[in-house]
């Protein structure tokens, strides 16, 4: 389950933090357990975000700021990565993640129990049981990962760093039909010019 992680810190990050939620889990240490579960979360939703073009893009800034989970968490929302019932529990766990801050503990009547730490650990599970068919469905609107397979499919070839720069925001502006016929028309005019 861990090998669908792509980025190899973020997997070697995950695998201590599932370790150690289970050690947290049998233990009782419930605080602990919610604390991790939304750190695995994050690294999970971080990874499908960063390796997915069309979802860095709708991030401001990606590479050069931290992204934390409350944003990763609006993103699924809007892109349907996950499903409504599991962005509210993701939400919820995030509230009690948020009492280790004095100001949200003395603010609210929150407390971790047992059972909060049980969804919390369920839900981990729940997303990375749903990650291949998150990963796969992005990889099918992905702009570059659609490009590779074009020219794959019709050149016998991988597009150049170039071409996938000028040929990616394409995709991305049309849906994969319509920015696919725009791409083979204009290297079908680029290959007439040349001769």
């Amino acid at each position: 389950m861990i090998k669908i992680i792509k980025n190899d810190k973020i997997r070697s990050h995950i695998t201590l933090d599932l370790a150690e939620l289970e050690i947290c889990y049998k233990n009782n240490c419930y605080k602990s357990v919610v604390i991790l579960s939304c750190g695995i979360i994050e690294s999970i939703l971080y990874d499908i975000v960063s390796n997915t073009s069309r979802l860095k893009s709708k991030i401001e800034n990606f590479e050069k700021r931290n992204i934390g989970l409350e944003e990763l968490i609006k993103l699924s929302k809007s892109e349907n990565l996950l499903n409504e019932n599991t962005i509210l529990i993701i939400n919820k766990i995030r509230e009690y993640r948020n009492t280790i801050h004095p100001n949200s503990y003395i603010r609210t009547d929150l407390s971790i129990s047992e059972n909060i730490a049980e969804i919390a650990n369920a839900c981990v599970k729940e997303i990375f049981k749903n990650l291949a068919k998150i990963q796969e469905n992005e990889l099918e609107k992905d702009s570059d990962y659609i490009i590779k397979n074009f020219f794959k499919s019709e050149f016998n070839r991988l597009p150049t760093e170039s071409e996938l720069t000028i040929f990616s925001p394409i995709i991305g502006k049309y849906n994969k039909e319509k920015g696919l016929l725009i791409i083979a028309r204009s290297i079908n005019f680029i290959n007439a010019k040349r001769k």
